[in-house]
Formats: structure tokens, C-alpha cells, sequence
């Protein structure tokens, strides 16, 4: 099937919402499944990752109407939306969004060694603690992040196979680092569910993945203390 051609299609999208702008449409290599649009002086500029280049017309329509009517403001037929929210919400959409991040992303380079902990050494302790949860699970690259924020405890970064842990944790027991970054080892393991029900949401915390959260050795001990000091 021949591609879609990006400024037609929202172009199209604009008609359906009532609108008749001047459009400029491209396709830009971002680093995962990105895409922008923004109205200025009456002329929408539009740049869509690359990743979206291959998809069916019915996905750039969901995408550019997505879009067009966060900027002008006007509700859209949700049906008309679904197909580009079905294509993101998959396996295929993630995996191509990490490809993308891998070739086009900055893997910002963190210290595993703290202050007080060094993460190295506890991911080795994991491995060799709990051989029988990660014998088959790749060893990521552990580090600490840069800033001490407050939303995140940890991640796990797929596309650059790696965990980061919120470097205020790197004061806090070791036990409660140790439980964090066993619980981002968990993400490396068990799969996600993608595209679950009317909602498309993802399951990220499995039953599975709960299951063996709990195995840790200090994880009521662990979470009692974020819940105390973690604010």
C-alpha cells in the first residue's frame, strides 16, 4: 500500500474540524514516536517522527486530528482518534519507539557508584541473591540519576537497557535502594500487556510481576520506610 501523504492528510483532518489554514506537514527523525503541531498567525506547522511513516492513513488522520483539535480547541469523533491511539498503544508501536530512541536518543552517561551506595555492587548481590527470578534476564547498567527529583524513585530505560535510581535515594538505607532497584530489575523481566481494553492502557505491574516484587527480603520493610520519609 502507497504511503499517505503527510499534508494532505492534515489537511483533510483540519477540513473535518471546519478549519482551512495554510499547512506545512513534515517528517522529522525524533528519537521515539514523537510528533508536534503548533498555530501561529493562522499557519500550522507540523513535524511527525519518522516512525509514523509506514503507517495507514487512518493512523496519521487519528494523529493529525489528535492534533489539530488540541490547538483549535473542538471536540473530534472519537472513533476517527482510535486508530492512531491503537497504533501507539501496541508491542510493535514500543519496540519501534525504542529503536527509534536508541539510533536518534542521547544515553546520558550517570555514576553507579554513590555517596553512600554503589549500585553495581547491589545489582550484582540481586543477581547472585535472587539467581533464581533473573538467571535469564540480561544484566542492565545501573546508575544514578542527576537530579534529586520527587515523582520517581527509578526507572527502567528499554531502549538503552538500563535502570536509574533517584540519586536522594542514594541517602537512604541501603535496603530501601536495594528494593527499588530490584523492583526496575522486575521491568526487565516480565513483559508489558499492551493495549488493554476501551481505555488502551498498558499493564506494567503485572500479577506476575507483583508476585515476585514481594520475594524481595525487605520489601514491607522497604516500602514502610518510603512511606514515612519519602514525600
Amino acid at each position: 500500500m502507497a504511503r499517505a501523504d503527510l499534508e494532505e492528510v492534515f489537511y483533510s483532518a483540519a477540513a473535518l474540524l471546519g478549519e482551512t489554514p495554510f499547512l506545512n506537514a513534515k517528517y522529522k527523525d525524533y528519537a521515539g514516536l514523537k510528533a508536534r503541531a503548533e498555530l501561529k498567525n493562522g499557519k500550522i506547522n507540523a513535524i511527525v517522527s519518522r516512525g509514523f511513516q509506514d503507517a495507514l492513513r487512518p493512523v496519521l488522520l487519528g494523529l493529525a486530528l489528535h492534533l489539530l483539535s488540541g490547538l483549535y480547541h473542538k471536540r473530534v469523533d472519537a472513533a476517527l482518534i482510535r486508530p492512531y491511539k491503537e497504533f501507539v498503544s501496541c508491542k510493535g508501536a514500543a519496540e519501534l519507539s525504542n529503536a527509534l530512541r536508541g539510533a536518534h536518543g542521547r544515553d546520558s552517561k550517570g555514576e553507579a557508584k554513590g555517596e553512600n551506595h554503589d549500585l553495581d555492587e547491589m545489582l550484582d548481590g540481586l543477581y547472585k541473591d535472587y539467581s533464581f527470578l533473573f538467571e535469564s534476564v540480561k544484566k542492565p547498567r545501573a546508575c544514578w540519576s542527576k537530579l534529586r527529583g520527587r515523582r520517581r524513585l527509578g526507572w527502567f530505560d528499554d531502549a538503552f537497557h538500563k535502570i536509574v535510581l533517584n540519586k536522594g535515594l542514594d541517602r537512604a538505607p541501603r535496603f530501601v535502594a536495594e528494593y527499588v532497584l530490584f523492583h526496575e530489575l522486575l521491568h526487565a523481566k516480565h513483559d508489558v500487556l499492551y493495549g488493554r481494553g476501551k481505555s488502551l492502557r498498558r499493564a506494567v505491574h503485572t500479577a506476575g510481576f507483583k508476585k515476585d516484587e514481594w520475594l524481595y527480603a525487605h520489601s514491607r520493610e522497604a516500602e514502610e520506610w518510603l512511606k514515612r520519609n519519602w514525600r
